[in-house]
This record gives C-alpha cells, sequence and structure tokens, in this order.
C-alpha cells in the first residue's frame, strides 16, 4: 500500500477538504483534482467558470517555422478568473502572463487540473497550448522529425508555440482586450521542458521567467536506456494509482503521530491554521487524493492515447518515437548554457523520480553556474506526481513567479 510520507503530509494536509458527513450521510466529495484543497465560495465560482474556459478551446493561424509559404493552426486555451483589482495589482507587481507547455505525449488536456489551479490559487493568466501532433493542433511537418542525431531538435516546435502566443496578443490587441504581456513566465514538465528552453534561448527578450518541472534531455543516453525507466515509471504510476487503498486506523494513528512530531502540531491545529473549518480527516484527505490521482491519470492516459491514434496511430507513432529519439540525444545542458544570465530560472527535480533521477539536478545547476538568477528544489515526488499532485507545484511555483516579479520591479 502506497503511504504519504511525513513530508507529503506536510504539503497536503492542510489543504484537504473538511469532512462533510453526517450519521445520516457518507462522506460527499467534489470534483478531485480541484477540490483537494479548501475552496471558498468566490473560489468555487471561479472554478465553474474556468472549467467553462477550458471547455473552450481556441485557435490561432501561425506561419509554420521552416515553411514561410505555410500555415498551421495551434489549439489553446486561456485560464483568467482574477479580478479587476488582482488584474491591477499584477500589472503594479510587474507579474506575467504564464505559458504553460505539457511533457511527452500530452496536449493541452493532460495539465488540466494544474492549469487551473495555478489561475485559481496563484491569480495567474494561463496560457496552455496543444503542440503541433497533439489534441487539435495541425500536424507537424514532417521535415521537422529528422532523425539523424546531428538534425534532431526541438527547435521547430518551441518557435511555433512562440508564434503562436504572438498571435494570440495580437488578437487580443485587436478586440482592444491587452492582457497577455510581452515578457512570459513559461512553465513547462518533463520533456516540455526541453520545448520551454529552445524558447527561452531563441527568444531572451520574450521568456522572462523559466520554470522547468521535472526537466528530460540532461542526458545523452541509448533510447532504449530511456525507455527502459519510462515504461517502469509511468507504469508503475498507473498500478498504484489504481491500487491504492485506504489507510487503516493504525496507520492514520502513525501519520498523525509522526507529523506532530516532525512539525510540533497536529492535523486538526495545521487544518484550522490553513483556513479549514470543522473536524479534519485525514482519511478524507487521503481518499481526495487517491481520487485526484485516478482522475489525473485517467486523463494523462486518454490524452497520449488519443495523441499516438492521429493518422491512424502512423502519424502518431512516428511522432513518439522521433520525441524519444530526441530527448535520448541529450543538448540540454547546452541550451542552459545559451540561455540569457538575465532570465530567471526555478528548476525542480523529483527525489523518487526514476524517469528523470534527480542526480541530474548537479549537471544542470553546473550548466548554469554563470546565471544568477537560478532557484533549484528537490521534491519528495515521482515524475507523474507533477500533475497528479498539482497543490504541491502551483505554489511553489506561484511564490516563486510572485519573487522573481518582485525583484524584477526592486531592479527597476
Amino acid at each position: 500500500m502506497e503511504q504519504l510520507s511525513p513530508e507529503q503530509a506536510q504539503f497536503t494536509a492542510p489543504d484537504a477538504p473538511a469532512r462533510q458527513d453526517t450519521p445520516e450521510q457518507k462522506p460527499q466529495r467534489g470534483k478531485p483534482a480541484m477540490e483537494y484543497g479548501e475552496l471558498s465560495p468566490e473560489e468555487q465560482g471561479k472554478l465553474v467558470e474556468l472549467d467553462k474556459q477550458f471547455a473552450s478551446p481556441q485557435f490561432v493561424e501561425i506561419s509554420t517555422p521552416e515553411f514561410e509559404n505555410q500555415h498551421m493552426k495551434i489549439e489553446y486555451v486561456v485560464l483568467d478568473v482574477r479580478t479587476d483589482q488582482e488584474k491591477a495589482e499584477a500589472v503594479k507587481n510587474n507579474e506575467h502572463t504564464v505559458v504553460h507547455i505539457p511533457g511527452y505525449g500530452s496536449s493541452l488536456r493532460s495539465p488540466d487540473a494544474f492549469a487551473k489551479l495555478l489561475a485559481l490559487r496563484e491569480k495567474k493568466r494561463v496560457i496552455v497550448m496543444s503542440q503541433p501532433s497533439t489534441g487539435k493542433s495541425d500536424s507537424a511537418p514532417k521535415e521537422w522529425m529528422k532523425f539523424s542525431r546531428k538534425e534532431r531538435s526541438f527547435a521547430p516546435f518551441a518557435e511555433s508555440l512562440s508564434r503562436a502566443v504572438d498571435a494570440i496578443r495580437a488578437n487580443e490587441a485587436q478586440s482592444g482586450n491587452n492582457l497577455t504581456t510581452e515578457e512570459l513566465s513559461v512553465v513547462s514538465s518533463s520533456m516540455g521542458s526541453i520545448i520551454a528552453a529552445e524558447m527561452a534561448k531563441a527568444h531572451p527578450e520574450k521568456v522572462k521567467d523559466l520554470v522547468l518541472l521535472h526537466p528530460g534531455g540532461v542526458n545523452e543516453e541509448n533510447v532504449f536506456q530511456l525507455a527502459r525507466r519510462y515504461f517502469p515509471e509511468t507504469l508503475g504510476s498507473k498500478i498504484a494509482t489504481k491500487r491504492r487503498k485506504p489507510l487503516t486506523d493504525q496507520e492514520m494513528a502513525e501519520m498523525e503521530r509522526d507529523y506532530q512530531e516532525t512539525f510540533g502540531k497536529s492535523l486538526q491545529q495545521a487544518w484550522e491554521e490553513a483556513g479549514g473549518q470543522g473536524e479534519f480527516s485525514l482519511q478524507d484527505a487521503t481518499q481526495q487524493e487517491t481520487d485526484m490521482y485516478r482522475a489525473v491519470t485517467k486523463d494523462i492516459i486518454q490524452d497520449s492515447g488519443a495523441n499516438t491514434a492521429r493518422g491512424r496511430y502512423r502519424e502518431g507513432l512516428r511522432l513518439v518515437l522521433w520525441e524519444a529519439l530526441t530527448i535520448a540525444k541529450g543538448g540540454m545542458l547546452q541550451t542552459l548554457k545559451d540561455i540569457d544570465a538575465d532570465t530567471n530560472m526555478y528548476i525542480v527535480y523529483g527525489s523518487e523520480d526514476g524517469l528523470f533521477p534527480k542526480e541530474q539536478m548537479s549537471k544542470a545547476k553546473e550548466a548554469l553556474r554563470d546565471n544568477p538568477n537560478v532557484r533549484t528544489e528537490i521534491l519528495p515526488m515521482k515524475h507523474d506526481e507533477i500533475y497528479q499532485r498539482p497543490r504541491d507545484y502551483t505554489g511553489r511555483v506561484g511564490k516563486v513567479l510572485k519573487d522573481m516579479a518582485k525583484r524584477e520591479t526592486e531592479k527597476k
């Protein structure tokens, strides 16, 4: 049985939902991926609006990188439920629009919980796009997918997303609704971090903040070595999610005691300090987490399957093979070295990540030793938990982005 460590309990317990059961009624739980934390009535209303925004993707047309006489459509959603006052505060504090780039085999649909929480709890304007050949975006030209080692690169994908942001901004300007900032905070995960780094390298004037969550491409390796880690890590996560079981009374008592000894307060006290009302239930909190894991994992599986099935599998399989080969090529360290030293960076690895192990952090830090604006962190997480545990990441990302914006304002 998979259990929460005391460190994980610190991250999740204060934000767990209040107990709703009565003698006549069993606990009622809402949408697991979003009601994991206590939501105020105002936040609940904003969540409804975010659901509508996410369910209504839009499209922009751009000139195809490397084929200026061709055009392609990119699918995207804009998540923004800030009040006028919050928007004014964001301008005053020099905060940037967040662009999120998902990872391997994912369209904009995989990180929905992560993106919504970033918009809801961290009060960000968030744009999520489906990369070419994923979701409902047009297919990437076959010419992009060069299989010789020297030519393999995610640069055309990065350029397509950069142009899509420009097109979104241009459309907003025409409507008189200039909300997407010129400078961006680009947040990415896994393979998406390679694309994000390419964007930052090519457009230092545009990418002001760069967040890399469990980034790939640091090591140069045989693609079969990568596959040997990929399948156990991702399938293992899905199997563990399916097999999750409720905690026993003894396990709950042990966890509550460990939390008290570790943090000097009870879970009930931590819950109340976080704004929770009523009796805190560790069983409900862990069940809520299990529900969230299952919901997000189901979304990822469906999204990955749909992307692989494009073009009756031929196009999709060709793409995922090329992506795997390009990740295995490495090259991320050189890209990091080429990024402008004025770019603010935040890099996160998971101590339990079996796909891109935490040991790669030292190589990334060495590549960025000349950049004074780099923060790093290692969390007790597995690879898929980037999206399965969105609260643990969005809170940290939101705080770092605000700190970066504050520092930039002070420089001026």
